[in-house]
């Protein structure tokens, strides 16, 4: 859903939502938290300073980006715009409104 953001097609509030919410409609038990320790033999973790047991575990580690592998890659220190995080897609978002203002050259890739 990011791909409508920097265009404003759609706004952070249509394409986000609280996770633990639905999950917990569902019967999930969601934490927010860094897992420090795992012990699969018992089906638990530990994160947040406690012990949490489990049937099914789901770890969702998010992307760790690299934008420093290519000189130039990225909105923060470079020269380009991507929509992998939210904050980037926003981003773009301003980036595509300054070259709608003063067109110019431009890759799309």
């Amino acid at each position: 859903s990011l791909i409508w953001l920097p265009f404003g097609w759609r706004r952070e509030e249509d394409i986000t939502f609280e996770t633990g919410p639905v999950l917990e409609q569902h019967g999930i038990h969601f934490v927010h938290a860094p897992v420090t320790k795992i012990e699969p033999s018992a089906n638990r973790v530990f994160a947040n300073g406690e012990w949490f047991d489990y049937d099914f575990l789901l770890l969702a580690t998010g992307p760790e980006l690299n934008m420093d592998v290519v000189p130039g890659l990225g909105p923060e220190h470079g020269f380009s715009q991507n929509i992998t995080t939210l904050n980037h897609a926003k981003q773009m978002g301003e980036a595509w409104k300054q070259l709608q203002n003063d067109p110019g050259p431009v890759i799309i890739g």
